[in-house]
């Protein structure tokens, strides 16, 4: 920042203490009150030598309407790769890394809640973008967890529901979709387990599995086998229904063909 002869200003119009780098807040950051971390700590983003506090970037609200968007993207390119953008929070050497949270805001009346969205990029000529989402790496314990849940249903609805799918083809075959446990060097395979929760006053949701239909060639088929054990017995398969409640029998098991 030059100094004109007076006050030297920071992009926040606030003035700058010089030698002394006194602790200095901006009226514009951190409106819902973030804490001061000590004399030296400053809410403006800049690279004025300052530890900073925080920084808050928002767009006005609207009384009558629609407040501001904010947009974050690189410019367009003719020659190369577009610029990338990055979310990153910083190294903690003791303690824990700060994290990273996109939450949308609240709605009310009655248009539905926002979204959120995220998409790999397209392509003309070449593969789509990949979409990665994986939890942090433990290097002495435990890695992180990875959920996918709704959130849980209001006074008067249901809960959400989710749809995993992979893309139509309409020249090739479409993508694959896979849910396995990870292996392990010592220890047992991570198990996979579908289950569908209890019901109260209703019947209990079913469970269905059925392979592809081809309106040209054979169907799909379904195969369910057990583990292989390499040094000892492999696992055993087991097709049961629940015991009967209070007052029922127990389930049937069909086996049949088309």
């Amino acid at each position: 920042m030059p100094d004109g002869g007076g006050a030297r200003v920071q992009r926040d119009g606030v003035p700058d203490a010089g030698a002394d780098r006194r602790s200095h807040r901006s009226a514009n950051c951190c409106p819902d009150g973030c804490t001061d971390g000590g004399a030296d700590r400053h809410a403006d983003g800049g690279t004025d030598g300052l530890a900073h506090d925080c920084a808050d970037h928002r767009t006005k609200s609207g009384t009558g309407g629609a407040s501001g968007g904010v947009t974050l993207a690189t410019g367009l390119t003719t020659q190369g790769n577009a610029g990338a953008v990055s979310l990153v929070t910083g190294t903690a050497e003791v303690g824990r890394s700060g994290d990273i949270e996109l939450t949308v805001g609240v709605g009310k009346g009655a248009a539905p809640g926002g979204a959120i969205a995220m998409s790999g990029g397209g392509s003309a000529d070449q593969l789509g973008g990949n979409v990665v989402v994986r939890s942090g790496v433990g290097t002495a314990t435990t890695s992180g967890n990875v959920a996918f849940e709704t959130a849980d249903a209001g006074v008067k609805g249901v809960s959400g529901d989710i749809v995993l799918g992979t893309g139509v083809a309409t020249d090739g075959n479409s993508g694959d979709m896979t849910i396995e446990g990870g292996a392990s060097a010592k220890g047992s395979a991570g198990p996979v387990v579908i289950a569908i929760g209890g019901a109260v006053g209703s019947n209990g949701a079913d469970l269905g599995a059925s392979a592809g239909a081809s309106a040209d060639a054979i169907g799909g088929k379904i195969t369910i086998a057990t583990g292989y054990g390499a040094a000892t017995s492999s696992g055993d398969f087991s097709i049961a229904t629940a015991k009967g409640g209070l007052e029922g029998d127990a389930g049937d098991i069909m086996l049949g063909t088309g």
